[in-house]
């Protein structure tokens, strides 16, 4: 009898620690799913208020002007990634996909840029 007891106590402490170790993982995969899902709704948003918002580098305070040039057969992938090496622009898959949505044609030549500029502004200057 002590025996059948011992064993019934044994599965019911088998059973309980699996049931909070299922519940523990249980847990941590929402809490992942949960900042996974927080984290690509903040670079969604990001990124949307780059396209459609007025996103700039820096501030006045903290700007830096460069001149850029522009040659007639680069790419505007090739003019956004310049852009955003040079710190003057905030992203340039963003910037790409805004000039695409505007249908900017970009003239060459040099332009003096500045990191307070915004998307539009920097469009303004470098495109029609």
């Amino acid at each position: 009898m002590a025996k059948a007891k011992k064993e019934k106590q044994s599965k019911l402490a088998v059973n309980l620690a699996s049931g909070m170790f299922r519940l523990m993982l249980d847990v941590t995969v929402y809490a992942i799913a949960v900042i996974a899902f927080i984290y690509v709704t903040r670079y969604a948003y990001d990124f949307c208020y780059q396209i459609f918002g007025n996103a700039s580098v820096n501030d006045s305070l903290h700007a830096k002007s460069m001149t850029v040039e522009i040659d007639a057969d680069e790419s505007l992938m090739d003019v956004a990634e310049m852009l955003e090496d040079n710190e003057l622009i905030l992203n340039k898959y963003s910037f790409y996909v805004k000039l695409k949505l505007e249908k900017v044609t970009l003239i060459s030549g040099k332009y003096d840029l500045s990191s307070d500029m915004d998307y539009a502004e920097i469009i303004k200057t470098i495109g029609s």
